[in-house]
C-alpha cells in the first residue's frame, strides 16, 4: 500500500479563511468610499448642468427683451421647457444730469457723463431676470442683471420745429 505523504513544503502555501475574510472586509470599505466618491460626483454634474441650463434660459429672456427698442417698465413672466420659470422685472432708473458729478472731483468713483444732458431723450432701464427650477430633483435658483440705456428720437415741439 501507497502511503501519500504531506510535503512540509506545500503545508505554508495558500491563505486562510481569517486572511480572505480581512481582505475582502478591507476590500469593501475601500468599494464603498469609491461608491459615494462617484454618486456625489454625479450629483454636482446634474446641479451644475441645471444651474447652467437656468442661466442660459435667463441671458434668453432678457435678450428676447432687450431686443425690443421701445422697452417699458413692468414685470414679465414665462417658462421654458416645463422645468424652467423665469420672471424679469424691467424698472426705469433715472440718469445723471451733467451738473451732479463735477470732472473734477478725484475722489469720485462715480464716472463723469459730459454728453448727458438733464432736457434728454436718454433713458436708464435696470433689467433683472430671475429663473428658478423647483419641480426637479436639484431644486434651485438664479439671477442676472443689467442696465439698458435708450436714446430715443428728439420729441418734435407743438410749432413743427
Amino acid at each position: 500500500m501507497k502511503r501519500i505523504e504531506r510535503s512540509s513544503d506545500l503545508a505554508g502555501k495558500g491563505f486562510t479563511l481569517l486572511e480572505i475574510m480581512v481582505a475582502i472586509a478591507i476590500l469593501s470599505l475601500v468599494l464603498v468610499g469609491v461608491m459615494h466618491i462617484f454618486t456625489s460626483s454625479l450629483k454636482g454634474v446634474s446641479q451644475s448642468k441645471l444651474y447652467t441650463e437656468g442661466l442660459m434660459v435667463a441671458q434668453q429672456a432678457m435678450e428676447s427683451l432687450l431686443i425690443n427698442p421701445r422697452l417699458e417698465p413692468g414685470t414679465y413672466s414665462g417658462s421654458y421647457n416645463d422645468t424652467f420659470i423665469w420672471e424679469a422685472e424691467v424698472v426705469e432708473r433715472a440718469t445723471p444730469a451733467q451738473e451732479t458729478i463735477p470732472p473734477d472731483d478725484a475722489n469720485s468713483n462715480q464716472m463723469y457723463l459730459d454728453w448727458v444732458e438733464e432736457e434728454s431723450t436718454l433713458k436708464l432701464f435696470e433689467v433683472i431676470v430671475r429663473v428658478s427650477w423647483p419641480e426637479t430633483g436639484y431644486p434651485g435658483h438664479a439671477q442676472l442683471s443689467t442696465l439698458y440705456a435708450y436714446v430715443g428720437p428728439e420729441e418734435e415741439s407743438e410749432d413743427g420745429s
